[in-house]
C-alpha cells in the first residue's frame, strides 16, 4: 500500500452553472407568457369550456330549483261545492 494519489483538476467554477440555470428560468418563463405560445391557446380553451360548464351547470339548477304549485290551485269553500252539485 503505498498511498492514496489526489489529483486537483481546473473548474471554471459555478459562474457557467448559473448563467444556464437564468437562461432555463427565463425560457421557461417566456414559454408561459408569450402571446402565440401553446400555453395561451390551452388557457383560451380552458376558458370556453369552464364557460360552457358554468352555463350548464346554471340551466341544470335552474331546472331542477323547486317551483311554488300553489300559486294556481283554486281554493274551493262549501258554498261553491253546493253550487257544482
Amino acid at each position: 500500500e503505498k498511498g492514496t494519489v489526489l489529483s486537483v483538476n481546473h473548474d471554471p467554477g459555478t459562474f457557467p452553472t448559473y448563467i444556464g440555470y437564468l437562461l432555463l428560468a427565463i425560457g421557461m418563463i417566456w414559454s408561459l407568457i408569450a402571446p402565440n405560445g401553446r400555453f395561451q391557446k390551452l388557457l383560451k380553451g380552458a376558458r370556453k369550456l369552464q364557460l360552457t360548464t358554468a352555463g350548464f351547470l346554471l340551466l341544470s339548477l335552474l331546472c331542477f330549483m323547486p317551483q311554488n304549485l300553489h300559486a294556481a290551485s283554486p281554493k274551493i269553500d262549501d258554498a261553491t261545492l253546493k253550487m257544482m252539485q
